[in-house]
């Protein structure tokens, strides 16, 4: 097996060999343990409900992507689950960096300290300061609370947010929020038309130079300030093309984002495989070689801005 190594720092991997032909797997997996969610975010991607797995089923999963050095735990909102602990602590005895990507409202200081050990880090979502994230999330004192529930449970935290006309004027509110709570990482992302985003208005998202104004301002004023949380943002475009490997609760693999063909399914992503059918190791075969390169550029950071 190639050397393959994780900075927790970064939450990026880096490897001994970068010939894309000698990695025999993915290097990170999302696998999506629900559909449901306890929010209602008006730009969410994963709206379409599929019936979650079971716990067995989950298990049956573990053993077909077996070697993936890093696995996100995803939803919807994975906590909804009943059995969330009982996931949790499965997964982390199985692989050698597990993930939870949250909206962080229902961490309590009791549940961060059992993540505690379990997960290497969390990612949570959050627009902007109170009102702009209650315009777009909602709960935004509960997610703040769960944030700190984490850092104090000695948990690393990243905070994601989309590039949103409502939010574009309070990133630099976002960005001293993200830093006074002590994150190590404010992840901004270009919005893509899929899920219950795909009805949310033009007028809503910015135009690509008003992001990229924004990003100079940002620079201009974490040098300033001297943030300490680093700040980084994603562009979709061939470099990020099909790099994220989404597993459905029905096992379906998906590469996403695809946003430059119509072959697709929910618009902005297409199958590539199905994992009770096949091994990851199978999937990843036959994933075409630019979806594969663009994996592996985006987890090594090569394909991540930073600002």
């Amino acid at each position: 097996m190639e050397k393959v190594d994780f900075d927790i720092e970064t939450q990026d991997f880096f490897y001994s060999d970068k010939l894309v032909n000698e990695i025999k797997q993915p290097l990170s997996l999302t696998v999506q343990v629900t559909r449901r969610c306890n929010l209602c975010c008006k730009w969410c991607s994963e709206a379409k409900q599929i019936k979650d797995p079971t716990f067995d089923d989950l298990k049956f999963l573990a053993d077909q992507i077996k070697g993936t050095r890093r696995v996100y735990i995803s939803g919807g909102e994975p906590l909804v689950r009943k059995d969330f602990v009982k996931i949790v602590d499965y997964y982390s005895k199985k692989f050698q960096v597990l993930a939870l990507l949250t909206n962080a409202i229902s961490i309590d200081e009791k549940m961060a300290k059992f993540l505690k050990g379990k997960i290497k880090y969390a990612k949570v979502g959050l627009d902007g300061p109170r009102s702009i994230n209650n315009f777009t999330r909602g709960h935004y004192d509960e997610a703040v609370r769960g944030i700190k529930n984490l850092i104090n449970a000695g948990i690393d935290v990243s905070i994601s947010a989309m590039f949103l006309k409502s939010n574009l004027p309070y990133l630099d509110k976002l960005a001293q929020i993200a830093d006074t709570l002590d994150t190590k990482q404010l992840k901004l992302i270009e919005p893509v038309r899929r899920g219950r985003s795909s009805n949310f208005s033009m007028a809503g998202v910015p135009k690509k130079s008003e992001i990229k104004k924004k990003i100079k301002e940002l620079k201009i004023l974490k040098d300033k300030v001297g943030w300490n949380t680093k700040i980084e943002y994603t562009f979709w475009d061939k470099k990020t093309k099909g790099y994220s490997l989404l597993v459905y609760p029905n096992f379906e693999v998906h590469a996403w984002p695809i946003l430059d063909t119509k072959e697709t399914s929910d618009d902005t992503s297409v199958l590539v495989g199905n994992l009770y059918k096949q091994s990851i190791q199978e999937i990843w075969s036959n994933l075409p070689i630019e979806f594969r390169k663009s994996h592996i550029a985006k987890y090594t950071g090569m394909a991540m801005r930073k600002i």
